[in-house]
């Protein structure tokens, strides 16, 4: 399992947010689970920086990047269309880390 590396870092987890959002879960839940997931960053962001891009995430009212949500609720993979970082993250969030 890989971290979530400096240069997709923002990207990455804007989709776990939108992706959340896009479920209907909470500002308070998808504030848990992006800062959770923060952990896996190298170098993980500032909280701050963290807050603002779920911040930006919960403004969108249609949330980007259909393919993440669908693998992430579906556990149903495009490999070709993820990034290694974002297939890592859908792997933790369905709980197959190794």
């Amino acid at each position: 399992m890989g971290f979530i590396l400096e240069g997709s870092r923002n990207d990455t987890l804007f989709s776990i947010a939108s992706a959340m959002f896009g479920r209907g879960e909470s500002y308070a839940t998808v504030l848990r689970e992006v800062l959770k997931q923060n952990t896996w960053c190298k170098p993980p962001l500032a909280d701050r920086e963290v807050r603002g891009i779920v911040d930006s995430a919960s403004k969108y009212e249609c949330n980007v990047r259909e393919n993440f949500i669908e693998l992430w609720m579906t556990d149903r993979a495009m490999p070709s269309t993820l990034s290694e970082a974002e297939w890592d993250v859908v792997n933790r969030l369905n709980g197959n880390v190794k």
